[in-house]
């Protein structure tokens, strides 16, 4: 004989506390009749008053006891009455939207911001403290404020212990291969996965290798991307140059080929400008 197993659900636990509390409540009620049916309430004795008293406040409270449990079982029942969301669906899509126009919001206004205050505001930036890097290049600060802003990247899984791709669809990618070999043109922590490896030949850079080469094309707008990504190579290239003179092994490609890849750059993007088409513009 298989040996039935009974598991209650959120739904019998409920349903049986409250059944159990009606049954209490309707005791206490009885027990309040019966002790005051019968007798001369003109002569009853006091301790039977106190007594009815109390079975009555036990009757009410079991009561309210059940209206709680049971409007908590409608607000937290895990599976609604089909009849109770419908009603609350066709409730909700029929109901107006509300007429903002007709309330008052004043309590969401700060008031008018006086001449004072305008000039305290202007003046606060005007002479702050911090003021933006007058030179050039200047996008995200100076060259050391950019060094400093992009260190938490570069320092990122110093011990390469984070796994995971830098490509596919529907996943999270290895944020520091990301970042490598956005800006390196090579992955740190992969160098046994294909063209992962960090280049240290600019003519072997996925980016400046066309450039490097002599086979871009300058007769269409190119890829911007790439473009954005070899400017920020060269800018941390030239800061890494002056930043050792005498030490060009302490960045990623030499003096020599970081001045040529400047000099192919902007030749061909200077190029571009004349010859790429553009709409409802002649070239130059």
């Amino acid at each position: 004989m298989t040996r039935s197993t009974f598991s209650p659900t959120p739904e019998f636990g409920s349903n049986f506390a409250k059944t159990l509390l009606i049954k209490m409540a309707w005791a206490g009620l009885i027990l309040s009749l019966s002790a005051c049916g019968g007798s001369d309430q003109s002569n009853e004795d006091p301790s039977s008053t106190t007594n009815r008293s109390s079975a009555n406040l036990s009757a009410a409270q079991s009561s309210n006891h059940v209206n709680s449990l049971s409007q908590s079982s409608v607000l937290y029942s895990s599976e609604p009455s089909s009849a109770s969301s419908n009603s609350n669906s066709a409730a909700v899509s029929s109901a107006a939207p509300p007429n903002i126009s007709a309330m008052d919001l004043t309590h969401l206004w700060g008031g008018a911001i006086t001449s004072e205050r305008k000039n305290a505001l202007d003046d606060a930036v005007i002479h702050s403290t911090k003021q933006p890097y007058t030179g050039h290049p200047r996008l995200y600060g100076s060259n050391s404020e950019l060094t400093q802003r992009m260190r938490a990247f570069e320092e990122l899984d110093p011990n390469c212990s984070m796994g995971g791709t830098v490509s596919g669809v529907g996943t999270v990618k290895q944020m520091q291969g990301q970042w490598d070999l956005n800006t390196k043109g090579g992955i740190r922590c992969l160098p046994t996965t294909p063209n992962a490896v960090i280049p240290t030949d600019l003519a072997t850079h996925s980016d400046a290798k066309p450039y490097m080469t002599g086979t871009i094309t300058t007769n269409t707008a190119g890829n911007h991307t790439s473009q954005a990504r070899l400017l920020y190579l060269i800018r941390k290239l030239l800061y890494c140059h002056q930043q050792n003179p005498n030490n060009g092994g302490a960045c990623q490609f030499s003096a020599a080929q970081t001045q040529e890849l400047v000099t192919k750059f902007i030749t061909a993007e200077i190029t571009r400008l004349r010859n790429a088409p553009r709409t409802g513009v002649s070239p130059l």
